[in-house]
């Protein structure tokens, strides 16, 4: 028998929203409570006994905080989000909440629709093998690549920072495996095409600024800015067992009303604070410590059942790096990261997502057992 704990702590309430769990689930959405229950135990299995999961990953994946697959590349790739901003890992678009292009009443041009940001990423050119594999990290809010190069192994991670929400993070850490000779790593960067939904100008190296090409009412335009790392090396030289590591930075921000303060300065001000004086490795141990503490308010624990788990998890994740409460955006089906119904916000979804709210608003004597063997059955 398969049993949910539902915790709600600290004086808060868990408000995380129901969604799509891209790892092969089938969604029914008549009910909430049903939605979030009988879609989770339909997911196909995921099989951990048979592959030999890398230490790293292992008691995560068994824990049900992670998925893992041992290839490189190729199926779905995950999002990664932090409620401002999210991309699809090594896709060519991200998304920022409330940045919109076309025209609202869909009058004129194009309807509106999330305006695509282009994204940038950095490649090494040695031959990668098949080893070691990638998983989504739910507990800790980051998708992980080991890969294994020519005498040198290549650990990555992509992650949207929670107290940072202006940016965007890829980490590349390699790590020499020779005992004699140094070895030179050499690096790619590819810059994804321009998007069709902005009107910006370089006005700097990495740095774009300007609007959306169509507002969504006329002459009511949003300004954006987006920067990427400046110093982007062309590659890395190790030492016989030395370890490096690069980070990758894209910094974006909008101006939709008057208040707000100048995008440009803030991209600038944050490329400049975490490229130029060292600060990365500090930055996902803020982002891992504020996504854990928001478990505390509000969580789903399953026992006895890991595919169930896993899913619950994973479910979560994606709602919650979809949503911040700084940043006051309705939830589109899809997620930020998509332009699902071209980003939109409907009041279905709104009814939905808060009635799983106040599932969980009122449980508030500890944590509470579940029995979902007669939903999982149905």
């Amino acid at each position: 028998m398969s049993k949910i704990a539902l915790f709600v702590g600290g004086g808060g309430f868990f408000r995380s929203f129901i969604s799509r769990f891209k790892k092969n689930s089938k969604i029914d959405k008549k009910m909430i409570f049903l939605l979030l229950i009988v879609s989770l135990c339909v997911c196909s299995k995921a099989e951990v006994t048979d592959v030999q999961i890398p230490e790293i990953w292992k008691d995560k994946v068994e824990r049900g905080d992670a998925l893992y697959s041992k290839d490189q590349s190729g199926g779905l790739m995950p999002e990664v989000g932090n409620g401002y901003l999210a991309s699809v890992v090594t896709s060519d678009t991200i998304y920022v909440a409330g940045m919109f292009s076309g025209d609202a009443r869909g009058l004129y041009g194009d309807v509106s629709h999330r305006a695509r940001i282009p994204s940038y990423h950095v490649v090494p050119t040695l031959n990668q093998s098949q080893g070691f594999g990638r998983v989504l990290d739910m507990e800790n809010a980051c998708f992980e690549r080991l890969t294994s190069l020519e005498n040198v192994t290549l650990f990555e991670r992509w992650y949207a920072p929670l107290q940072e929400k202006h940016l965007l993070v890829h980490e590349m850490h390699f790590t020499s495996l020779t005992d004699d000779d140094s070895i030179t790593v050499e690096l790619i960067l590819q810059e994804t095409k321009e998007s069709d939904d902005l009107n910006v100008t370089r006005v700097d190296i990495g740095v774009m600024n300007g609007t959306q090409r169509v507002p969504e009412t006329p002459d009511k335009y949003t300004i954006i800015s987006y920067a990427r790392s400046t110093s982007i090396p062309t590659n890395v030289t190790l030492k016989p067992r030395e370890s490096l590591q690069i980070s990758l930075l894209t910094a974006i921000a909008i101006k939709s009303e008057p208040n707000d303060p100048e995008p440009i300065d803030v991209v600038r001000a944050l490329i400049d604070k975490y490229e130029h004086t060292n600060t990365t490795e500090t930055l996902f141990i803020g982002h891992r410590d504020m996504w854990n503490r928001r478990s505390e308010y509000g969580r789903i624990e399953v026992a006895g059942d890991l595919n169930l788990a896993t899913a619950v998890n994973a479910s979560l994740y994606y709602l919650r790096s979809s949503i911040r409460k700084d940043n006051f955006f309705g939830m589109s089906p899809g997620g930020l990261a998509s332009d699902g119904y071209h980003g939109h916000t409907f009041w279905v979804r709104t009814i939905q997502n808060y009635s799983l709210s106040l599932l969980t608003r009122f449980i508030r004597s500890g944590p509470r057992d579940v029995d979902v063997s007669s939903y999982a059955s149905s």
